[in-house]
């Protein structure tokens, strides 16, 4: 896990990890890690018009990031670059899944 660059492949490892008894704390640091780059990679923190020079160049950014980087690696610099903590990020995150799930009407279906 530690050696894999993708999202899946750090999920995957997470799930794992919890499976085969890996001790909470490093879990819930995985987890928050997760959780940070989903909320660092939300839309509303990437240029809305893609269209300016300034999306082109965040594009350009991104793209060769995830070449020297690997997708995890780029997305950890992207929660560097947002200038927050991971704490913060996450708890973020989590604040939005909570509102998407209240707002959507399944789940006022009982």
């Amino acid at each position: 896990m530690e050696t894999d660059t993708t999202l899946i492949g750090h999920s995957i490892g997470t799930h794992l990890g919890e499976l085969v008894g890996w001790p909470a704390e490093r879990i819930a640091a995985l987890k928050e890690e997760h959780d940070a780059i989903n909320a660092a990679a939300s839309s509303d923190m990437q240029p809305q018009d893609f269209l300016t020079c300034e999306s082109l160049q965040f594009a350009e950014q991104r793209s060769a990031d995830m070449l020297r980087y690997g997708e995890h690696g780029s997305f950890q610099r992207a929660i560097e670059r947002s200038g927050r903590s991971r704490q913060d990020l996450a708890r973020e995150w989590r604040e939005r899944v909570r509102r998407a799930g209240e707002d959507d009407p399944r789940s006022q279906q009982k």
